[in-house]
């Protein structure tokens, strides 16, 4: 559940958080500092509070920000190979310059460098 290290909390396990902390039972950790804050937020405030409306309602906001399966209008798609159009990975290449970073594209192996943009 920790989304810090590459793992996902799922929106069944924070709906399930979120429903302990408006009962008031005890809080295991997230792993991620966020999503405790406001968890904690929530069962700190008085039951059928503004306080706690509030609260949920921020809960709710830090999840969707946190949460990769929600759909924030951001194309996340990689750049098509202009050989085969198959989606490039990015990758880094060590050259005798240094490393470099690259597009590869898994299918034909078509190997773009990207430019440094800080060289003069």
């Amino acid at each position: 559940m920790d989304l810090d290290s590459g793992g996902v909390m799922s929106r069944k396990d924070f709906e399930e958080a979120l429903s302990r902390a408006v009962a008031g039972e005890h809080l295991a950790d997230t792993g991620t500092d966020p999503l405790d804050v406001v968890l904690r937020d929530v069962a700190n405030s008085g039951p059928g509070s503004d306080a706690r409306d509030d609260a949920i309602e921020v809960a709710r906001l830090v999840f969707a920000q946190l949460d990769p399966a929600t759909d924030d209008g951001i194309r996340w798609s990689k750049p098509a190979c202009p050989s085969c159009g198959t989606e490039m990975n990015a990758e880094i290449l060590s050259t005798s310059h240094g490393l470099k970073g690259s597009q590869r594209c898994p299918h034909c192996d078509l190997v773009l460098l990207i430019p440094d943009l800080f060289t003069t």
